[in-house]
């Protein structure tokens, strides 16, 4: 109750406090209900589809929400392919090339799907039937950025996307060292 933590010797401000004690699950309810509507699966920690590399971290998510192909990405390679938003000519042909020789060796390539580097690098994976996985900073039912609709579309059918934010969680610059993690 209120007096308790006001006694527990931890600052809480007033909106702080509120949300605290707030023991409505309503706004749980519209999260799965959102899931629901949208085709996402909520993964928890204690499912055998929850990455267990995950849990080796200081500050693992709780949950996961995904869509597409289950994947489990214990037992094979993953191989992440990240770079600059602004890449070179040479930049992006060498996302093609390692990204192509990641789908051929049957590893699972991982990628941000920011613009640039991580666009072209799950594109070409894809086009060689790669098995990809798509780590977003933001909700699974907002595509980010817009012009990657249809490559999350594309992933959806022969991929997995991932969050650990719930629908309708835009993309905001904090979420995204966290994504990187």
């Amino acid at each position: 109750d209120r007096t308790a933590l006001k006694a527990s010797g931890v600052s809480f401000g007033e909106k702080e406090l509120e949300r605290l004690l707030d023991k409505s699950l309503s706004a749980s309810a519209k999260i799965l209900s959102d899931c629901e509507k949208n085709g996402i699966r909520v993964i928890l920690r204690t499912s055998r589809e929850f990455p267990k590399r995950l849990l080796e971290i200081a500050d693992c998510p709780v949950l996961l929400y995904a869509k597409g192909m289950p994947l489990s990405v214990d037992d094979e390679p993953v191989i992440s392919v990240v770079g600059t938003r602004k890449a070179s000519v040479h930049g992006i042909g060498a996302a093609k090339k390692i990204s192509a020789e990641i789908a051929a060796s049957g590893g699972v390539l991982c990628s941000g799907l920011a613009r640039g580097i991580d666009t072209v690098a799950m594109e070409s994976a894809l086009s060689r039937n790669g098995k990809v996985l798509g780590v977003l900073g933001n909700g699974l039912d907002i595509a980010y950025p817009a012009e990657n609709r249809n490559l999350m579309k594309q992933i959806e059918i022969s991929g997995t996307l991932l969050s650990e934010y719930p629908p309708k969680t835009r993309p905001d610059r904090i979420n995204f060292p966290k994504r990187n993690r």
